[in-house]
């Protein structure tokens, strides 16, 4: 009778795990709808992206092959309330803060890793 009610609980489990997975998987799909074509969704990608704090954000690889310099732009996947952000490059970033910020990881590379961001940042309170 125990092994019956210990193979019942169980089997309960795998369902509820299976049904939290189906409901991850699809909240992942609808969130990955407000990014732009051709990026992917990323968890735990550029966190200087990541205004609202989810997690997760927009992002497309690419490596130019003259330079070899690996290049990461990356966006919030979700609106970001206007008057939670301010116009301007996050810490560590530096470009025109009409079209875009980087950083290259490590400072200074010659050869390495650059990462882009849209030029706004989480207001400082």
């Amino acid at each position: 009778m125990r092994k019956g009610a210990l193979t019942l609980t169980l089997a309960a489990g795998v369902v509820t795990a299976a049904a939290t997975v189906g409901m991850l998987a699809t909240s992942a799909r609808a969130q990955e709808a407000t990014c732009v074509p051709g990026f992917t969704l990323v968890t735990g990608g550029v966190p200087e992206a990541d205004l609202n704090g989810d997690g997760l954000t927009c992002e497309l690889n690419s490596v130019d092959v003259t330079s070899v310099v690996w290049t990461t732009i990356a966006h919030d996947n979700a609106v970001i309330d206007p008057l939670a952000v301010e116009i301007g490059c996050p810490d560590g970033f530096v470009g025109d803060k009409s079209l875009v910020c980087c950083k290259s990881v490590p400072p200074g590379a010659v050869i390495g890793r650059e990462i882009c961001v849209p030029p706004v940042r989480k207001k400082k309170k």
